[in-house]
């Protein structure tokens, strides 16, 4: 798996979800799985299994838009550990630009002797070995995707069957994802000039950067470079052809315009990071090439997913600093959310660092704690992350530009850089001070924000002057207490103080304690054993602090003597109550636990809308679960391992259960009703899928098989959608033999899975005729169509339907809904090149009627909606700029391959920019002010629309609730032929409005104009009634551009342009 550059994500938004990720991916076993998501970000996929697996089931999980899909015979080995799930984690593989055409893996081996043989087998097997890491005793190995599945065989050879372990000593595939890179006066926020001007610059110390690389020619890194050296293959060697690496590396020790934090400090750079992405791999060879070459201090601004610290990545920061006292400083990414740092920063010994904005405001896309699994505080310290200006690559754009050698970028990447600068000058002032008396000594001196939890900023924003003058420190920087169990004797642990001055201190102790939310905790969560502590000189001092948590709240201990301020963050966490229960399955041939293979049991708290889950493999599953009411649902499998083809039928069996009562659960296959559908009087079994969402959590999950049982059941919380897609059916006059008409059908039920036999006729489908442009070169295309379940984000198990279309052409489809289904779609460009190029909101078609729809046939160009919000004090921007003007479509030019940025100027001033088109998250003053934002792309290689670009001006002041940003939008709706052309030397009279999040009646100016010579020149026309007058020229093959402006009446306005519009034929 690779890990990723932290640079700050955008917004979560109707129209184009955070993570817009869509395409086709190879799984490790060969199989190919394609993800399309709906205007939610809903997503939904179609398996297409490797040569000879055809008819392989496979179970899909769905949480938070984050997409797994897992063949039947990796299951097993995903479940207990052996297989990393990474490798099945559609959404990450999607965003992981790996080799073309190569599989990137890390395989792990029990023993270093395994280990050291295993070269000649995994090259028998297809792979190629890249990379010995012997801190993790493991090779980085490729796989071409076309031999994946022979590859597969070669390590499972009991595949389609499932197996417990995999062949020739190996203990753990991984996926060699890709970090990514995570990304005003910096310096002077985190209090760095004071100590410049006590001779404290970082003269003597030697700085770890691991991430692009570096430019050579920067004059603010000159002279500071004395090694080099490359992990990834570049052709540019460690030359940055990113700008990550450099504007990372001016943060710790650049001169000139943006000094860095450490200006003498000397470093070492490592290029661990290609333009896709940063190879686990190529992270770790790094980090032990930085440990072993004498760096005191490694700057890791990337992250991948998060993790326990259990994770490879974060293991090696563990060791080395364990073998070379290194103290690794690592952003802690870019999610925002609660549980999210990522790895390596997840490591115990790594200095996790979190991203404020320029008034110290924890910054909205910072990763926020606790850690995964034990609760423990990270990211353990915060510092600047967002418009911070650092040097620029030559010729790169990352972040936005300021000029040739400057840029702004905002993330925890270049939060980090300044923490790693302080531990420079801490490690050139005391040479002997290992890692974690560095990491002691940057943590308590800390700054912490009144209204940010410990999970959130740790101790606080870095103070580089406290921690280079402060003598008193805590010898762990943070505590973690638990987690234990409700009921327990309480947790307690020991804050040790120690003084290196010359005189004693006398510690005031505070203590401030708050749930995640930043609420304050019941009285008595936490305790210490004494308000005051007196420390010697030259000594130590402790005092215990005790938790009786009943979740996870965060303490903060103030430690104060005059100027002295000491900061320990420490987390506790209780277990709840817990139950015992104990859950069999009995299969269509009535073997309970008599089967070794088949897909987990899962139990969701129905309260909670947590998932657990476990295996009933050759035992009943037993185990502990906090008290409660419980979904208790299974796919179980039904047929003998002796049959061919070996895959099995699977049974959906689900019941509610509370722990109160019930500690024994029996779900029961036999009970079971085919899934089926009566058409015209047939009766047919077809390939089918079933899902299961959990009401208010955004998780579901989904099981596809050529055959499938259901056995009835009430379930409130659980949302149950059977998909199953008819061709030549007989005796239907719509989907008969040869015909390529397909019939969707679909039923749900808000209670759980209900019997899914609906008895049909054809006067009961749904007719949707579509007639579909193109791009404007022709080719073929897909159509897909999946189900949406009322009050749940269950997907299907699979898109419902996909069908071949030429383009440009027409499609009728005929779709079935029971139970509120409802009904999305995606337009695919498949030839000459794969393009997601317009997307569908979703929407009711009623069984029965008729419906027709025109897809790209129209100007493309910005839509708007509610998906641009202001909340608190963030403005969210998603606008899709090359959507056509049917009603409810909607699409991104980054999905046809359009880059571009956004821009924010608030009062005449410049905010920050990204190098982003249609989405954005900017963090803002609260106070009224007059914006200005700027939105445009440009498409590579289209036809149409080849450059659009927006500008709108509003005002806006803090609000507490999420309110609609007052933006417009003027749409052209002339009726294009399949190319996306209008006649020649004719008038014409293009349909033209103003869309908006405010009436368009209050609309009080509309102008357009028009260019022929692509917007070299423009004329102004005519506007009335809805039409704007037109006089095409007469020559063939030219192309139309169109630029308008709106404003309202309460000074809100727009103006767009679009290059290219259409062409003349």
């Amino acid at each position: 798996m690779e890990t990723t550059i932290a640079t700050a994500p955008t917004a979560i938004v109707p129209g184009i979800p955070a993570d817009t990720a869509t395409g086709t991916v190879t799984l490790v076993t060969g199989d190919q799985v394609t993800l399309v998501r709906d205007e939610a970000g809903t997503p939904s996929v179609t398996f297409q299994p490797a040569a000879g697996r055809d008819g392989m089931p496979f179970l899909q999980r769905t949480e938070h838009g984050q997409v797994t899909v897992t063949p039947f015979d990796a299951q097993r080995l995903v479940d207990t550990g052996v297989l990393d799930r990474a490798l099945f984690d559609i959404t990450t593989l999607l965003r992981t630009p790996t080799p073309a055409g190569e599989l990137p893996l890390i395989v792990t081996y029990g023993t270093e002797a395994a280990a050291a043989t295993a070269a000649p087998r995994l090259r028998a097997g297809g792979a190629e070995v890249k990379r010995d890491l012997p801190s993790v005793h493991a090779k980085a190995v490729e796989v071409p995707t076309a031999g994946a599945a022979a590859f597969w065989k070669s390590v499972n050879p009991t595949a389609p069957r499932q197996a417990a372990s995999l062949a020739g000593g190996i203990a753990r595939v991984s996926l060699d994802g890709v970090a990514q890179p995570h990304d005003v006066d910096s310096a002077r926020q985190v209090r760095a000039p004071q100590a410049w001007r006590r001779g404290l610059t970082g003269a003597g110390a030697t700085v770890a950067v691991l991430d692009t690389g570096y430019d050579p020619t920067h004059p603010d890194l000159a002279g500071r470079v004395i090694g080099e050296k490359d992990f990834t293959g570049s052709p540019t060697a460690t030359k940055d052809d990113v700008g990550h690496g450099t504007h990372v590396a001016t943060i710790i020790a650049g001169a000139g315009r943006s000094s860095g934090i450490a200006p003498d400090a000397k470093l070492l750079i490592g290029r661990v990071c290609k333009p896709s992405g940063c190879p686990n791999s190529a992270i770790i060879a790094g980090m032990e090439w930085a440990a072993a070459a004498g760096a005191k201090v490694v700057n890791l601004s990337l992250g991948g997913g998060a993790t326990d610290g259990t994770d490879e990545m974060s293991q090696a920061v563990n060791t080395l600093t364990a073998k070379y006292g290194t103290l690794f400083v690592i952003s802690a990414g870019n999610n925002g959310r609660d549980e999210s740092v990522t790895a390596p920063g997840a490591a115990d010994a790594a200095l996790t660092v979190g991203a404020v904005t320029d008034d110290d405001q924890l910054a909205g896309f910072s990763s926020r704690g606790p850690r995964v699994g034990d609760h423990a505080v990270k990211p353990e310290i915060t510092a600047p992350g967002y418009a911070i200006v650092a040097g620029r690559a030559a010729g790169t754009t990352i972040g936005y530009p300021i000029d040739d050698q400057y840029i702004q970028a905002n993330g925890t990447s270049m939060a980090a850089p300044h923490v790693t600068g302080a531990a420079a000058i801490l490690a050139a002032a005391h040479p002997d001070w290992a890692a974690d008396r560095l990491k002691s000594a940057l943590v308590g001196a800390a700054e912490p924000q009144a209204d940010a939890t410990v999970y959130g900023q740790g101790s606080g924003r870095l103070d580089v002057n406290r921690a280079t003058r402060q003598q008193v420190y805590a010898v762990q920087p943070t505590l973690a207490l638990g987690p234990f169990t409700v009921g327990d004797a309480p947790a307690s642990g020991t804050i040790k103080y120690r003084n290196n001055g010359r005189d004693e201190v006398k510690l005031k102790l505070d203590l401030v304690a708050t749930d995640l939310a930043g609420r304050a905790a019941p009285e008595g969560t936490f305790t210490l054993s004494a308000t005051h502590v007196t420390v010697p000189a030259g000594g130590a001092a402790q005092v215990t602090i005790t938790a009786k948590a009943t979740g996870p709240y965060g303490a903060r201990v103030t430690a104060t003597d005059g100027d002295i301020v000491v900061q320990t963050a420490v987390s506790g966490y209780a277990n709840p109550v817990t139950q015992p229960i104990t859950v069999s399955t009995t299969d269509r041939d009535g073997v309970t636990n008599g089967r070794t293979y088949g897909f987990p049991v899962f139990m969701t708290n129905l309260d909670t809308g947590i998932t657990y889950s476990g295996l009933t493999f050759g035992r009943p599953l037993s185990g502990e679960l906090p008290a409660g009411r419980y979904g208790v649902y299974a796919w179980i499998p039904s047929q003998s391992p002796d049959r061919e083809p070996w895959y099995p039928s699977y049974t959906l069996a689900a019941t509610e259960v509370s722990l109160d009562t019930t500690r024994e659960v029996v779900l029961d296959a036999r009970a079971g009703e085919p899934v089926r559908v009566t058409l015209n009087g047939v009766e047919t079994g077809t390939y089918t899928g079933s899902a299961l969402g959990i009401a208010g959590t955004g998780t579901a999950f989904a099981a596809s098989a050529p055959e499938a049982y259901v056995v009835p059941a009430k379930v409130p919380g659980l949302t149950y959608t059977s998909v199953q897609y008819l061709r030549d059916v007989l005796r239907s006059t719509t989907c008969g033999p040869g015909s390529r008409r397909v019939c969707n059908v679909a039923v749900a039920n808000q209670s759980g899975p209900v019997s899914s036999h609906p008895v049909i006729t054809d006067a009961d489908l749904a007719t949707v005729t579509a007639d579909f442009g193109s791009t404007g070169t022709g080719g073929t295309g897909d159509r897909v169509d999946f189900a949406v379940a009322p009050g749940s984000s269950a997907p299907p198990a699979e898109a419902i339907n996909k069908d071949e279309i030429a383009l440009p052409g027409r499609l009728t489809s005929y779709f079935y809904s029971a139970g509120g289904v409802r009904w999305s779609s995606a337009l695919y460009q498949t030839t000459p090149k794969f393009l997601q190029v317009q997307n569908q909101s979703v929407r009711t078609i009623a069984n029965g009627g008729t419906l027709h729809e025109d897809w790209y046939s129209s100007v493309l160009g910005p839509v708007v909606g509610s998906a641009s919000v202001r909340s608190g004090n963030v403005l969210s921007f998603s606008v899709p700029l090359v959507s056509d003007s049917s009603p409810g479509h909607y699409a991104s030019s980054t999905w046809i391959g359009g880059t571009g940025e956004t821009v924010l100027y608030r009062d005449g001033r410049l905010v920050t920019g990204s190098l982003r088109p249609d989405s954005a998250a900017f963090q803002v003053r609260p106070d009224k002010g007059q914006y200005r934002l700027i939105s445009r792309t440009a498409v590579p290689g289209a036809i149409r629309s080849t450059q659009v670009a927006a500008e709108w001006t509003f005002e806006s002041r803090y609000v507490a609730a999420s309110t609609t940003l007052p933006l417009l939008a003027v749409r052209f709706d002339p009726q294009l032929d399949g190319l996306g052309q209008l006649p020649a030397g004719q008038t014409v009279s293009l349909p033209v409005r103003v869309d908006g999040t405010v009436s368009t009646a209050r609309v009080r100016e509309l102008s357009v104009e028009v260019s022929f010579d692509d917007g070299a020149t423009w004329q102004r026309v005519p506007v009335a009634d809805g039409f704007a007058t037109v006089r095409h020229p007469e020559s063939v093959g030219g192309f139309v551009s169109l630029r308008a402006s709106a404003e309202d009446v309460h000074g809100n306005a727009v103006t767009e342009t679009i290059i290219r519009a259409y062409r003349l034929a």
